[in-house]
C-alpha cells in the first residue's frame, strides 16, 4: 500500500526539477527565459520530466474524483488540464505559435475552473485555495495586460517572464495543497480470483 499523497509530490516535483534543470541548461546556451521550453537542450529536460509527471497527476485526478462523488466535471476537467498541459509542452512555439499558443491558453482555462471546483470542496484548506485561485486570477490579468500592451525595453520583458513565472509557481503550490487532503488515503492493487499454477 501507497500513501497518496505522494502522487501530488511526485507531479509537482517532477515539474519543479525540469523546470529548474531546463532554466539552468538554458543559462548554458544563453537562451532567454522566455525560449525556456522552445529549443535543446533545455526543451528536451523539460519534455521529459513532465512526460514521468503525467502518471502522478492522473493518479491525483483519479482521487479526486473519487473523493468528490465522482463527478464527471472533475473527471473531465481534470484529464483536460493534463492533455492541454502536455499539448503545451510537445508542441513548442518553435513548432507552431498557434497549437502552442492555443493549448497554453486551454490549459490557464482549465487550471481556474480547476481551481474554482477544488476551492468548493469543504476541507481546511479551503480558503487557501480560494485565495491562491485569486491570486491566480489577478496574475493572469496582468500577464495578458503586459502582453497585449508589450513595454517596450528590457524591463517590459521581464515583467511578462516575471509574471509567467509567478503564474506556474501559484499552479504548483495549489497542486501540492493536495498533500493534505490525501493524508488519510491509500492506494492499493489487489485481486479477488485465485489461479492454479
Amino acid at each position: 500500500m501507497l500513501q497518496a499523497r505522494l502522487a501530488p509530490i511526485a507531479a509537482v516535483g517532477f515539474r519543479i526539477f525540469g523546470y529548474a534543470g531546463g532554466l539552468v541548461l538554458s543559462r548554458f546556451a544563453t537562451l532567454s527565459p522566455s525560449a525556456l521550453s522552445s529549443f535543446y537542450p533545455s526543451k528536451s529536460l523539460i519534455q521529459l520530466y513532465h512526460a514521468v509527471s503525467i502518471l502522478p497527476s492522473l493518479i491525483s485526478v483519479i482521487i479526486w474524483w473519487l473523493m468528490l462523488d465522482k463527478s464527471p466535471l472533475v473527471l473531465t476537467t481534470g484529464l483536460a488540464r493534463i492533455l492541454a498541459a502536455a499539448l503545451s509542452v510537445y508542441i513548442t512555439a518553435s513548432d507552431s505559435v498557434s497549437w502552442h499558443g492555443n493549448s497554453a491558453a486551454l490549459y490557464v482555462g482549465l487550471t481556474l475552473l480547476w481551481m474554482y471546483i477544488l476551492s468548493r470542496h469543504n476541507c481546511p484548506l479551503q480558503r487557501t485555495r480560494g485565495k491562491i485561485g485569486a491570486a491566480y486570477l489577478v496574475v493572469l490579468f496582468l500577464f495578458m495586460h503586459f502582453q497585449g500592451h508589450y513595454l517596450s525595453g528590457g524591463d517590459g520583458y521581464a515583467t511578462v517572464v516575471f509574471l509567467r513565472l509567478v503564474q506556474i509557481s501559484l499552479d504548483i503550490v495549489f497542486e501540492i495543497l493536495a498533500y493534505n487532503d490525501f493524508s488519510g488515503v491509500l492506494l492499493g492493487v489487489g485481486y479477488s480470483k485465485k489461479y492454479d499454477v
